[in-house]
């Protein structure tokens, strides 16, 4: 089973590379509005698609799971929206690696807004999330040719910070749901 698992994580790593090569390609050739706005309308239709195989989940609906999953989707639209300003702006490894370190604040967020307890290796990992983008944003050399005001260095830090809100509050509904 662990090496089952394993070669999904790895796919899946694979495949989340692949799509932020993909992702730049188009965002550095088109308008980042647009781009968003269609990917939007497509996941909405894949949604439509997938609807029927999880309609049961959606029975335990309230106020409240709706409006956190309606944040949580917002969220990650001005993400991804941040993410296609920052590639037409900078350096495409240097906007994947910092919007890369999502996970690290959806940790940070789920610790300080739902109490949970980290071991000791989940810290390892956050911190060295935190010690690369340290070392991949604030490189000497780049900081003299790259003005971090103006450029798209601020769109990453967005896409990071608005995608491991995401991450963290989708919590709630996930829970709600029974996913």
């Amino acid at each position: 089973m662990l090496i089952v698992s394993t070669l999904f994580a790895i796919l899946s790593y694979v495949g989340w590379g692949v799509g932020d090569v993909i992702s730049i390609k188009i965002f550095r050739n088109n308008d980042s509005g647009a781009v968003t706005f269609y990917s939007a309308l497509y996941r909405i239709f894949i949604w439509l698609i997938l609807f029927p195989f999880f309609y049961n989940g959606f029975q335990n609906i309230t106020l409240i799971p709706l409006l956190f999953n309606l944040l949580a989707g917002c969220s990650s639209g001005l993400g991804y929206y941040f993410f296609g300003k920052a590639a037409k702006k900078i350096n495409p490894s240097l906007v994947a690696a910092i919007s890369g370190g999502w996970g690290g604040v959806a940790l940070l967020l789920s610790l300080i807004f739902f109490h949970e307890i980290m071991t000791i290796p989940q810290w390892v990992s956050v911190g060295l999330i935190f010690i690369g983008l340290f070392f991949t944003t604030f490189n000497l050399n780049r900081i003299q040719k790259i003005k971090l005001k103006n450029s798209g260095v601020m769109y990453a830090v967005g896409s990071l910070l608005l995608w491991g809100a995401c991450g963290a509050f989708l919590k709630i509904p996930a829970q709600k749901y029974g996913w």
